[in-house]
């Protein structure tokens, strides 16, 4: 009895190795993909590629995507979903893919061996965005024609940075001029906005801040180039120290007008 429970017992593990070996044998991966991104860091803005890489092993070949679809191989295709954070600029480029006239399918073909690459162009909309598709693809033998499609999903994370470097522009005085200047209670005649002179700006690059007043009627606003000492307080602009930017040269004031005020006698 011990004899026929052992051997059954050994008869198992034999199948139970021979099925796991035929599942291995059937799993193959001649390519292997990596997906990156041209620059680390980009701009909401700017414009940046995608780019999809595959390892192709020795023996095997990757068909391209830009022949024709039609004509039997099953070419390299992307899919991208919809997302607000980034577009599209024009289409899948394969790099440098190899060519020739495949006699089975009548027709030329593209491909690439040891090693393909595409690349895709996209416009940043939005902060941070997460890109995900799916790319679908054939590889085959070159020793026994073999080929093999696969369908594999992506997401690819694109760091930014700001647009705007961090600041803070405050204490700036205006005076009253209504009947020799006298004024009361607690007033704010200026209206500031602040602005970029250019929206699409990267590190590195050199921009304008600025600050535009709209003063209320009969009043006016002391310029920051006045100099008399004593006199009046002229509009100043303090800037909070931070790593992200560096202040170059000095503020301006855009034509402002000159008087001669009798107060400060200057």
């Amino acid at each position: 009895m011990m004899m026929k429970i052992l051997k059954i017992q050994h008869l198992f593990g034999l199948l139970f190795s021979l099925t796991i070996t035929m599942v291995h044998a059937q799993i193959l991966q001649p390519a292997r993909w990596t997906n990156s991104v041209s620059k680390d860091t980009v701009a909401v803005g700017e414009e940046v590629e995608l780019i999809f890489r595959a390892v192709i092993d020795k023996s095997w070949y990757l068909y391209s995507s830009d022949f024709d679809p039609e004509l039997g191989p099953m070419v390299t295709e992307f899919s991208f979903e919809k997302n607000n954070s980034f577009s599209l600029v024009g289409g899948i480029v394969p790099v440098n893919p190899q060519k020739k006239y495949d006699d089975v399918w009548k027709g030329e073909v593209t491909y690439f061996k040891g090693m393909g690459e595409f690349r895709q162009k996209v416009k940043i909309l939005d902060e941070n965005p997460v890109i995900k598709g799916n790319y679908s693809y054939q590889v085959c033998s070159d020793i026994d024609g073999k080929c093999i499609p696969d369908d594999v999903d992506f997401a690819i994370s694109i760091s930014t940075y700001p647009i705007n470097p961090g600041f803070e522009a405050i204490n700036l005085q205006a005076q009253g001029v209504f009947n020799g200047g006298e004024t009361g209670g607690v007033l704010n005649p200026v209206s500031w906005v602040f602005s970029l002179s250019d929206s699409n700006v990267k590190v590195g690059d050199e921009v304008e801040l600025l600050f535009s007043g709209t003063i209320d009627e009969g009043w006016h606003l002391y310029s920051s180039d006045n100099t008399l000492d004593p006199g009046p307080i002229p509009a100043s602009f303090h800037f909070n120290p931070d790593d992200s930017y560096k202040i170059s040269g000095e503020i301006i004031p855009v034509d402002a007008q000159k008087m001669f005020d009798s107060i400060f006698d200057g």
